[in-house]
């Protein structure tokens, strides 16, 4: 399939070796091309693949009968912005808690009095699937309007199973149905219910939970990676390591938090 992307001002490469992982904080990292004046410029693509670009008289005499065009009136083309660390299926907000911000409390405070992820826990549990795909539905397309085009999803506000994977079946109709690609993450050790402690429930994740998400993949459901809040007051290291380890037996990535609000050393010294 031959696509035409047309009257294009600007155009803007990522130069890097693939190889090498960088952060892109020097403009000389980039390519920028813009059209001159009176002109603008044109993308071939050959079956998804960009074949050419350049000023766009150039480009349409190269290629005749395209099977799509696609008219960008005279806006900028930059590459596909990827976010790696997201929680998009929730229900209810917080907006309460920033008044106890404003008060001085800290996360961990708000946390450990109930609020924080196990409030939102509590109402995600409430939702039903319908509603839980509705709000990510809404969510990712808002994404997609601002240059999106591969997310991490995480769940982690259902802790439970049977909420947990409620959220894995709106993850995965999501990666079916939306135009963005889906790395899906299992979060069930996102914080510790109310009704248990740390080391209790990693025991259940490890034993109960983990079995169950890959049941869950040989059904030919996806779940790509599996992620721990390894944290003072949450998980320590030794249970984050063991549900990691856990994951990574049943062919997950590893995905965590660590030394996100204090100096665990989760992140260092460890293969998990």
């Amino acid at each position: 399939m031959r696509t035409v992307v047309r009257n294009i001002k600007t155009i803007v490469n990522v130069l890097c070796d693939r190889s090498e992982k960088k952060r892109f904080d020097e403009t000389d990292q980039v390519e920028i091309t813009t059209s001159g004046s009176g002109s603008r410029l044109a993308i071939l693509t050959e079956n998804g693949i960009i074949s050419d670009f350049g000023e766009e008289e150039c480009m349409l005499s190269r290629t005749l009968d395209p099977d799509n065009i696609i008219d960008c009136n005279g806006g900028c083309v930059i590459p596909g912005l990827i976010d790696a660390h997201t929680h998009p299926v929730w229900a209810g907000d917080r907006l309460h808690e920033f008044t106890l911000k404003l008060k001085g409390a800290s996360y961990m405070e708000i946390h450990e009095s109930g609020g924080g992820i196990n409030y939102t826990v509590s109402k995600t549990s409430a939702a039903d699937e319908a509603t839980l795909y509705n709000l990510l539905r809404q969510r990712l397309l808002g994404m997609i309007r601002k240059g999106t085009t591969t997310v991490e999803c995480k769940t982690g506000y259902g802790l439970y199973w049977a909420v947990e994977e409620k959220l894995l079946r709106v993850l995965n109709r999501a990666k079916m149905e939306l135009p963005i690609d889906i790395s899906i993450t299992f979060l069930s050790a996102h914080s510790v219910p109310k009704d248990t402690n740390a080391s209790d429930f990693t025991e259940h994740i490890v034993s109960e939970q983990i079995p169950k998400v890959k049941d869950l993949i040989q059904e030919k459901f996806s779940v790509d990676n599996i992620d721990v809040f390894c944290e003072k007051g949450v998980y320590d290291i030794e249970q984050s390591a063991k549900i990691l380890q856990a994951g990574k037996s049943i062919g997950l990535n590893l995905n965590f938090h660590a030394d996100e609000l204090s100096d665990t050393g989760g992140a260092e010294g460890r293969t998990y």
